[in-house]
């Protein structure tokens, strides 16, 4: 991480709160690194978030998104059936696909994080 790569944010705390992280260390890096858990954290999130409504549809369809497809796609009869038995199948499916995407998503800003975490702060991977 060069210095062009960080983003100075000003975080107004009461005296009592600067006192505590004074008595923790380097008030800055107490900060850092409080700020780093929090965003692991909202990423584990929504994560398992996004994971759970991957599973309802799993579950509701019995099989993962890419088997789902291809049994749709396979033919005229296979969308048929799906009409009948899932009517909301076209809905379901752009939604399914939404939360695939936003847990890959969310699991690369997590990988970020965390091997941002191993270098030090202000170097360069």
């Amino acid at each position: 991480m060069s210095n062009s790569d960080v983003v100075e944010i000003v975080v107004p705390v009461h005296q009592s709160m600067n006192e505590i992280l004074q008595a923790l260390g380097d008030p800055e890096m107490v900060a850092i690194n409080a700020l780093r858990r929090y965003l692991v954290d909202i990423c584990w999130q929504r994560i398992e978030q996004a994971e759970r409504q991957i599973a309802q549809y799993e579950q509701n369809y019995g099989s993962d998104y890419a088997t789902f497809k291809q049994r749709i796609g396979t033919s005229e009869a296979s969308s048929e059936a799906a009409n009948q038995d899932h009517p909301t199948w076209e809905d379901d499916a752009i939604e399914w696909v939404y939360r695939i995407e936003e847990s890959q998503a969310w699991q690369k800003r997590l990988q970020k994080i965390l091997h941002e975490s191993r270098l030090p702060f202000g170097k360069k991977s």
